[in-house]
């Protein structure tokens, strides 16, 4: 009697270490279906930079690797943006080759934040500025005039107000072609209904008189057309909000926001200055640190207006 019961018992144990194991190696395999596949990129498993803004990153020697290793469960800080220029909120890879882009991918723990992924020539210079618009990995295509023009580097920077875990990011060349689907193709057997065997039909013809209904005899109208004379009123212009991004010549990177006004102002003090006139130093109001600013002309490379 005891004997059978623990033969029982083994082959009850034995049956439900055996659907456990299955139930696993079922769940296992669904997670890997699901994974997201990064390589093919222009900067798979590259080592990137991590700096304070656009030219400081050849300044800069912290080493980055857990964003582009294909491992969505290693992750690299990308701090919040700072517009005084003093944390590192900008991450850089150099290219192999100069390439035209067509296509990113980008995974963050914060799908709400707004990443920007600068395109840059080796004076690390920006050609072209996006905003990335999904950040769960998903394939997404470039406007056209960036995939157009050749990039020696890609960065992002974090514009949030919050810290930002970078769990993956790769760009791929225009002409790239993600790897089809291997789903197996349906089984699913052909229809074998069979056709209808109804007899035709045997509604009669419609036998309703047509119509009788007399022609309108309406006036055509004598409205006498508008004599209102076109509105003189000037267009009213709108006083909207620019980002001005300027570099220094130590590395820096400024950014203010302004109204178009402003702008135009510090557009004509640069080109005065051009020419040898106005004053050397041209001071903003920083708006966010609630200070003032000066930038000194013969610091200034080049700046970048955006519109928000």
């Amino acid at each position: 009697m005891f004997k059978r019961i623990f033969v029982v018992s083994i082959v009850i144990i034995a049956f439900l270490s055996l659907s456990y194991s299955i139930h696993s190696f079922a769940n296992e395999e669904e997670s890997k279906s699901t994974t997201i596949d990064y390589s093919g990129g222009l900067i798979d498993s590259k080592i990137g930079l991590k700096g304070i803004g656009v030219k400081s990153y050849d300044l800069k020697k912290d080493e980055i690797t857990a964003a582009t290793d294909n491992d969505d469960s290693t992750f690299q800080i990308l701090e919040r943006y700072d517009s005084g220029a003093t944390r590192m909120d900008h991450l850089v890879w150099t290219l192999t080759d100069p390439s035209k882009i067509g296509y990113i991918r980008l995974k963050t723990d914060s799908p709400d934040s707004q990443i920007n992924v600068y395109f840059l020539n080796s004076s690390n210079q920006i050609l072209k500025t996006y905003t990335a618009t999904v950040k769960d990995g998903t394939l997404e295509k470039l406007p056209e005039d960036i995939s157009l023009v050749d990039v020696s580097k890609v960065a992002i920077h974090n514009r949030s107000n919050v810290d930002n875990q970078v769990f993956e990011f790769n760009v791929y060349p225009a002409n790239y072609t993600e790897a089809p689907s291997t789903d197996e193709p349906s089984t699913d057997e052909p229809s074998t209904d069979e056709p209808s065997t109804d007899g035709p039909s045997t509604d009669e013809p419609s036998t309703d008189e047509p119509s009788t209904d007399e022609p309108s005899t309406d006036e055509p109208s004598t409205d006498e057309p508008s004599t209102d004379e076109p509105s003189t009123d000037e267009p009213v212009v709108e006083s909207k909000n620019v980002l001005i991004r300027i570099q220094m010549d130590d590395g820096f990177e400024k950014e203010y926001t302004l109204t178009t006004k402003e702008a135009a102002d510090f557009e004509n003090w640069l080109s005065k200055r051009l020419n040898g006139e106005g004053k050397a130093i041209y001071t903003f109001n920083n708006k966010e640190l609630k200070r003032t600013e000066n930038l000194v002309y013969d610091q200034i490379i080049y700046y970048e207006i955006t519109n928000l």
